[in-house]
């Protein structure tokens, strides 16, 4: 199904929200807590329902042509974003059901209400997560969900957009708490096997000449390691997360000089 963006409709008066149109032309608004407290911002875009992301609420007891929902959730890649997913989705639908459009919030507009439209977006126009995400970038260049929320997306793209499968794959493998720990004992044995290598790579240059088919199992083994760690992590080039973005440059980085070092001692011991 296709669609397309509506750029700059909601910057004419100064709104910070990003607009999204979908071929019904329905409007999904991406923003931060600055456009939903912005009343006549959001009287003036016909804004009728508001689904704040956060773990914080509005009051708009003053606006009661307002519908208000609060999706509760801290933006921390613990967090377990399934849980409030099914009631967005339902509050989604419901606006659009009835033509109206919807600010989809959270406090700055950039990891927890861009996560909810990027699921919606899988889930009801069959958008894979970098497409959904892509769509989103052009009109909110700086969307970028947290490491942990990333992860989950890709669990609900890997059980075709069923909320309970993805839930319960993401129980099972100890959840949000397990996400940047995962990265860190990765990290971990990447550094101590480099340090390894790089012991290894001391002892050559100290004229200690190891025999060539050591050189070679080194070289292979990490080759291996090298391979496994960034496919394992190759996800997280789609979301500028710095924790993972560092972890993951650093130890390719130190990967490519020790192995290029490697190749370079196996030449010239074979000249």
């Amino acid at each position: 199904m296709s669609f397309f963006i509506a750029k700059n409709i909601a910057n004419g008066c100064g709104w910070e929200a990003s607009p999204i149109v979908l071929p019904d032309c329905s409007f999904i608004y991406i923003g931060s807590l600055d456009s939903a407290q912005d009343i006549p911002a959001l009287l003036n875009h016909g804004i009728s329902h508001v689904l704040t992301v956060a773990d914080f609420t509005l009051n708009y007891q003053e606006s009661p042509n307002l519908n208000h929902f609060t999706a509760r959730i801290s933006d921390h890649p613990s967090q377990n974003i399934f849980a409030i997913l099914e009631h967005c989705i339902d509050f989604i639908d419901v606006c659009l059901r009835l033509n109206g459009k919807i600010l989809i919030h959270c406090a700055a507009g950039v990891s927890r209400s861009v996560s909810v439209c990027i699921m919606y977006l899988m889930k009801r126009f069959s958008l894979s997560p970098e497409d959904a995400l892509a769509l989103i970038r052009t009109t909110r260049p700086f969307a970028n969900p947290n490491v942990g929320f990333w992860h989950q997306i890709r669990l609900f793209a890997k059980h075709n957009c069923d909320i309970s499968l993805a839930k319960s794959a993401f129980n099972s493998s100890n959840g949000g708490s397990g996400i940047l720990s995962n990265l860190i004992t990765k990290r971990n044995i990447a550094n101590a096997y480099m340090k390894d290598l790089q012991d290894y790579l001391d002892c050559l240059h100290a004229s200690i000449n190891p025999p060539e088919e050591n050189l070679n199992r080194w070289k292979q083994a990490a080759e291996n390691l090298r391979d496994n760690f960034i496919k394992e992590s190759l996800h997280y080039e789609h979301v500028e997360d710095s924790v993972a973005r560092i972890i993951v440059k650093a130890a390719d980085e130190k990967y490519e000089a020790l192995i290029s070092e490697l190749v370079l001692t196996l030449a010239s011991l074979g000249s």
